[in-house]
C-alpha cells in the first residue's frame, strides 16, 4: 500500500513516481501522484505545436464551467453569448 511521501523508481525507464494524496487520506476518493521521467529524449520529438487544421475554436454556453451540467448540451455550439 502507497503511502503519501513514497517513491516509486524504475531504474530501467527513469520513470519516478511520487504519491501526493492517497485512498487511505481521503476515503477512498483520490489518489495524487507526480510522475515524471529523468530522459525525456524519445519524448521530444512529441512535443510539437498542433497543426492548425487539427485545431478548432467553437464558442459554447458558460453552462461548461459547472461540473453540475455533464450533459452532451455543453458541447453544441452557441451564437448569442452575452
Amino acid at each position: 500500500m502507497a503511502r503519501a511521501g513514497d517513491v516509486l523508481e524504475n531504474p530501467v525507464t527513469g520513470e519516478r513516481i511520487v504519491f501526493r494524496r492517497v485512498a487511505a487520506d481521503t476515503n477512498g476518493e483520490l489518489l495524487l501522484f507526480d510522475s515524471w521521467r529523468d530522459d525525456h529524449s524519445e519524448l521530444k520529438g512529441l512535443l510539437v505545436p498542433a497543426s492548425d487544421d487539427l485545431l478548432v475554436g467553437t464558442p459554447v454556453s458558460p453552462r461548461v464551467n459547472s461540473v453540475q451540467n455533464d450533459d452532451p448540451a455543453c458541447l453544441e455550439p452557441v451564437t448569442n453569448l452575452p
